[in-house]
C-alpha cells in the first residue's frame, strides 16, 4: 500500500525536510565532481557500484536516484511504499558489501517532490587509496567514474603511504613538484591529442580531460610551498590555456583554429614548466622501475587484446577491442612523454608512435566494404603489438 498520497500537504515522516527542499536547486545545478544523477536503479548494479568506488577513491560525493541526466526529477515509483524502500536500500547495502573493495558504508536520505520520491547515496571519502570494481580501480573526474589508470593508482597509493608514514614522507616541496610533474605529463599527451581526436564524442572527451587539468592547475597555483611560488604564475597562464580549449565555443566556420592555438600554448606553457622546475635526473629507482612496468604489463595485455580479436569481431565486441586498444595506447603515450628509463630518443619516439596508432584505431569510421575496413583495424592492432612487443627486447 502507498505509504502517502499526492493530496498530503506535508512530507511523509520518512523523508528527510532539508533534502527535500534542496531537490530542486540541486536538479538544476546539474551533475558535478561530486553530484551524479541516476534515472533509475541500474540494470547492471556494477555501473553503479563503480560510481561509489570512484567517489570512495576521490571525494566523497552523493548519487541521486530518481533524476535524470539532464536534471529532470522523475522519482523511483518502487519507494513510495516502505517495502520498496528498505528493498532498495537492502540492494544498495549488499552492492556496498560484496562487490566494492574494499568495502564501503554510504548513508542514505529520502526526499519527496512533487510526490517524486528521490534517493541521495552519500559515500564518504574512503580510508584506503583506491577502490575497486571487479579488480579494476575506480575515481571521479568531472561528472563521471573512470578506471584509474598505472600512473594514478601509483601517486594515489605512494599519497597515501606518506599520509599514515609522516617520518618517511617527502617534503613538501618534492611532494608538490611531482603532482606538477604528473599534471604536465598529462597536458602534454592530452593536448597533443587534440587534433587526432577532433570528432565525438572523442573531442567531447578530451576536452573534458583539458578542463579537469585546467582545475587541477589550479589547485596547485593556489597553494604552493614557499620556495614554489614563483612556480603559481606559470600554472595559472597553463591552468587559462586549458580553459580556452575546454571551453572554445565551436560553430560550422569557427573556433577550431582557437582551440588549436589554445592547445599549442598549453603545450608550450607545460613543456617550459617542465623544463624549469621537473628534475628528470633525480627521479628515484623505484618511480623508473614502476613506468617500464607500466609497459611491459601494457605489452601482455596488449598480445592478449590481439589474441582474441576474431573472437570479439564474431562476437559484435569490436568496438570494445578498440576502445581497450586505445586505453593501452593511453598508457604508452603517459609512459613515453614522461621518458625517464625508456631509452633514447629513437626509441621514446618509436613507443609515442606506437601509442598513437593505438589510439587513432579507436576513431576509424567502419565502412559497408566488405569487411575491410575492420580487417585494416585488427591488423594494426596486431602489427602495434608486435612493434611493442619487438620495442621491449631492447629495453634494459
Amino acid at each position: 500500500m502507498n505509504d502517502f498520497s499526492p493530496s498530503e500537504a506535508s512530507l511523509p515522516t520518512w523523508a528527510d525536510a532539508d533534502f527535500s527542499r534542496q531537490l530542486p536547486t540541486i536538479a538544476a545545478i546539474g551533475e558535478q565532481q561530486n553530484v551524479e544523477f541516476k534515472e533509475r536503479l541500474p540494470a547492471q548494479v556494477r555501473d553503479l557500484a563503480k560510481e561509489i568506488a570512484a567517489f570512495a577513491t576521490s571525494n566523497a560525493g552523493t548519487i541521486l536516484l530518481g533524476i535524470t541526466d539532464s536534471g529532470e526529477i522523475v522519482g523511483l515509483s518502487d519507494c513510495q511504499t516502505q517495502d520498496g524502500r528498505a528493498q532498495l536500500i537492502q540492494r544498495l547495502e549488499g552492492l556496498c558489501a560484496n562487490i566494492i573493495r574494499p568495502t564501503t558504508t554510504p548513508s542514505f536520505r529520502f526526499g519527496v517532490i512533487e510526490n517524486h520520491v528521490v534517493l541521495a547515496l552519500q559515500v564518504p571519502k574512503g580510508d584506503a587509496p583506491l577502490y575497486y570494481v571487479g579488480n579494476v580501480p575506480y575515481l571521479r573526474q568531472l561528472t563521471a567514474a573512470r578506471p584509474a589508470e598505472p600512473f594514478e593508482v601509483i601517486d594515489l597509493v605512494l599519497a597515501w603511504h606518506r599520509a599514515r608514514n609522516p617520518e618517511s614522507s617527502e617534503s613538501p616541496t618534492a611532494a608538490f613538484v611531482s603532482r606538477v610533474a604528473i599534471l604536465v605529463n598529462d597536458v602534454l599527451v592530452h593536448a597533443c591529442e587534440l587534433t587526432d581526436r577532433q570528432v565525438n564524442p572523442w573531442l567531447d572527451e578530451c576536452r573534458s580531460t583539458l578542463a579537469f587539468l585546467a582545475q587541477t592547475s589550479r589547485d596547485l597555483a593556489a597553494n604552493p610551498p614557499e620556495d614554489c611560488s614563483d612556480l603559481s604564475p606559470s600554472l595559472e597562464a597553463l591552468s587559462a590555456a586549458l580553459d580556452r580549449v575546454a571551453h572554445q565555443r565551436l560553430t560550422l566556420n569557427s573556433g577550431w583554429s582557437e582551440m588549436e592555438a589554445a592547445a599549442s600554448a598549453a603545450t608550450e606553457q607545460a613543456q617550459e614548466i617542465r623544463k624549469r622546475w621537473v628534475d628528470t635526473t633525480r627521479i628515484d629507482p623505484e618511480s623508473i622501475a614502476g613506468v617500464r612496468d607500466v609497459v611491459r604489463t601494457t605489452q601482455r595485455k596488449l598480445t592478449g587484446l590481439a589474441s582474441r580479436l576474431e573472437e570479439m569481431d564474431d562476437q559484435n565486441r569490436l568496438d570494445e577491442a578498440r576502445s581497450e586498444a586505445a586505453n593501452y595506447g593511453l598508457f604508452l603515450l603517459k609512459a613515453a612523454t614522461f621518458g625517464v628509463g625508456l631509452g633514447a630518443p629513437p626509441r621514446l619516439a618509436e613507443l609515442l608512435k606506437i601509442g598513437r596508432q593505438l589510439r587513432e584505431i579507436e576513431t576509424r569510421q567502419i565502412y559497408m566494404d566488405g569487411g575491410q575496413s575492420v580487417r585494416k583495424i585488427m591488423e594494426d592492432i596486431r602489427d602495434a603489438s608486435e612493434r611493442l612487443t619487438k620495442w621491449l627486447v631492447d629495453l634494459e
